[in-house]
């Protein structure tokens, strides 16, 4: 699910931070937002210069740093 919140706001050209227990779920976080940009590659809706603007979003973590100077209170 978080790969997908993920892909709905970076692909919109909001900066994303996923945050999650440990790397591996943060990995699979990533290869679906990143599967679900590639599909757009692939049927040359974007191209590989904008899947990499749109990848540079989204950040990962396995703590709460850098979440302090997010603009969302939630």
């Amino acid at each position: 699910m978080g790969g997908g919140i993920a892909y709905v706001a970076a692909d919109k050209g909001i900066q994303v931070r996923m945050k999650d227990l440990n790397t591996d779920a943060l990995g699979k976080g990533l290869k679906h937002a990143s599967d679900l940009w590639m599909k757009l590659v692939k049927r040359k809706s974007i191209d590989k210069y904008q899947f990499q603007q749109k990848m540079d979003l989204v950040s990962v973590s396995t703590d709460y740093a850098g979440f302090q100077k997010s603009g969302c209170c939630c």
